[in-house]
C-alpha cells in the first residue's frame, strides 16, 4: 500500500494540468493527500470510516425527520384550508343566517379570549376547558344526528357493531 503522504510529496512537484497542489483528484495526488490528512486527524482509518458513517446516518435521520414533519405540515395545511373553504361556503350558502352564526361564534371566542386574559397564567386551562366543552357538545350532536339519519345510523352500527 502506498502511503498517501509520500505519494502527494512526489506528485506535487509535477505540473499535472496546472492544478499542482490542489485537492482535485485528476492524477496529481492532491485528493489523496487531503484524504491522508483527514485519516490522520481522525486517528486512523477505522475512526475515519465510522465518523463518515455516523455523519451519514445523522444526516439521514435529520433529513427523514424534516421530511416527515413537512408531510405532517402539508396534511395539517390541507385540513385547515378545507375547513376554511367549507366555512366560507357555508357562510355564503346560508347568507344572513351564516353571518349571524359566524358573528355569534366570533363574539363567543372574544369572550373566551378575554376570560383567558383575565386568568393570566391559567389562560391555557381556560382554553382547554372550552375545548373539552365544545368537543363534548359536538360529540353529543354527532351522536344525535347519527341516530336520526338512516345512512349515518347504518355507518354507526357498522363501526360500533351494535
Amino acid at each position: 500500500m502506498v502511503n498517501p503522504a509520500t505519494r502527494s510529496s512526489n506528485s506535487t512537484t509535477s505540473s499535472g494540468g496546472g492544478n499542482s497542489g490542489s485537492n482535485s483528484d485528476d492524477g496529481d495526488g492532491g485528493g489523496l493527500a487531503a484524504l491522508g490528512s483527514q485519516i490522520a486527524e481522525a486517528g486512523g482509518p477505522r475512526k475515519w470510516v465510522f465518523g463518515r458513517i455516523t455523519e451519514f446516518l445523522l444526516g439521514a435521520a435529520v433529513g427523514t425527520t424534516v421530511g416527515i414533519a413537512d408531510q405532517i405540515n402539508d396534511g395539517i395545511t390541507a385540513v385547515t384550508d378545507g375547513l376554511t373553504y367549507a366555512g366560507n361556503e357555508t357562510t355564503t350558502a346560508f347568507g344572513s343566517v351564516g353571518t349571524t352564526l359566524t358573528g355569534l361564534a366570533s363574539d363567543g371566542f372574544d369572550v373566551l379570549a378575554e376570560t383567558a386574559d383575565i386568568a393570566g397564567p391559567l389562560g391555557p386551562l381556560v382554553y382547554l376547558g372550552a375545548t373539552v366543552l365544545i368537543a363534548a357538545l359536538a360529540w353529543r350532536v354527532a351522536r344525535a344526528l347519527s341516530d336520526s339519519v338512516p345512512v349515518l345510523s347504518g355507518i354507526q352500527t357498522l363501526l360500533e357493531g351494535k
